[in-house]
C-alpha cells in the first residue's frame, strides 16, 4: 500500500498548465520591394523604439515613425523590416500582432503591413490600408518558426501634394505553451506514511 501511494504522489507531483509568452523582434533595417512600393524609396532610420524594453501583451511605451514622405514629382515610399525574434518555448498556438496608424495630408497615401515565416523568401499580406487611428492587426501563425519570422511595414505618397507618415507602436507575438513545475510533497508523504503504519499496527497506538 505504501508503494501505491508513493506512485500516486509521483504522478501528481508534476503540475502542468497552459501559459502564454509574449515575444518581440530585436532588430530592424531598411527594406525595399515588399510592401507599399512606389517610384522612389526614401531613407529610413532605426525603429528600435517599437520593441526595445517592452514586455507583456499589447502596445506599451514609446512608438517609432517611418520618415514623412511627400509626393514631389514622383511617388515616394519608405519601408522597414523587423527581424530576429526573441527565443521562447515550443508553442501550440501563436498569433502575430502589429499596432500602427497612418497620417495623411492633402492627398492620397497608404500604409502596408506584410509578414514572412521563411526569412523573407515569400511574403503574406496583412493590410494595404493601415487605419488613420491606432489599430492592432493580428494573424494566426501557429506552427511558424519564430526564428524565421519577419514583418515589413511601409508607407507611400502616391498623388501630387500627398504627405504620409506611418507610426508603429508595437510588434509582438503571443504564444501558448505547456509549462510545468515539480513539487515534492514530503510533508504529505510523511503524514500518510504514519497513518498507514498506524493502520497496519493498531496496537502500536498505545505507544503514542
Amino acid at each position: 500500500m505504501k508503494g501505491l501511494i508513493a506512485a500516486i504522489l509521483l504522478c501528481v507531483s508534476s503540475v502542468c498548465w497552459g501559459a502564454t509568452e509574449y515575444l518581440r523582434p530585436t532588430a530592424d533595417a531598411t527594406q525595399s520591394g515588399v510592401g507599399c512600393t512606389a517610384t522612389t524609396n526614401g531613407s529610413s532610420s532605426s525603429m528600435s523604439a517599437v520593441y526595445s524594453g517592452k514586455s507583456g501583451n499589447g502596445p506599451t511605451g514609446s512608438s517609432a515613425k517611418l520618415p514623412s514622405e511627400s509626393y514631389s514629382g514622383s511617388s515616394y515610399y519608405s519601408e522597414r523590416v523587423f527581424t530576429t525574434w526573441q527565443t521562447g518555448h515550443t508553442e501550440s498556438a501563436t498569433t502575430l500582432y502589429i499596432s500602427a496608424n497612418l497620417s495623411t495630408q492633402a492627398g492620397t497615401g497608404s500604409g502596408c503591413i506584410y509578414y514572412s515565416t521563411n526569412s523573407g523568401s515569400t511574403w503574406t499580406l496583412i493590410t494595404t490600408n493601415v487605419a488613420t487611428t491606432q489599430t492592432t492587426y493580428s494573424v494566426v501563425i501557429t506552427g511558424a518558426n519564430l526564428a524565421n519570422l519577419e514583418v515589413s511595414v511601409s508607407e507611400k505618397a502616391v498623388t501630387s501634394g500627398a504627405t504620409v507618415q506611418m507610426t508603429v507602436y508595437d510588434i509582438w507575438t503571443a504564444g501558448t505553451y505547456t509549462a510545468s513545475t515539480s513539487h515534492t510533497y514530503t510533508w504529505l508523504l510523511s503524514y500518510l506514511d504514519e497513518q498507514i503504519w498506524r493502520m497496519e499496527y493498531p496496537w502500536r497506538r498505545e505507544w503514542m
